[in-house]
């Protein structure tokens, strides 16, 4: 379910946008998601991280 939702942000043009340009935020997002993959981090922490850092785009 959470790679579903990542695939479609990073799928959009505006993300895309934004990574070309090295933007913080999506590569926090990025470094995030990797922690996750990792079970470094849960997914209710994901979450909450997650939407903060939407939050700032």
């Amino acid at each position: 379910m959470m790679d579903t939702v990542i695939a479609r942000l990073q799928s959009s043009s505006f993300i895309e946008q934004k990574n070309q340009s090295n933007d913080p935020v999506v590569q926090r997002l990025e470094r995030l998601q990797s922690l996750f993959d990792k079970g470094l981090v849960s997914e209710a922490e994901f979450e909450m991280k997650r939407s903060q850092l939407l939050n700032e785009i």
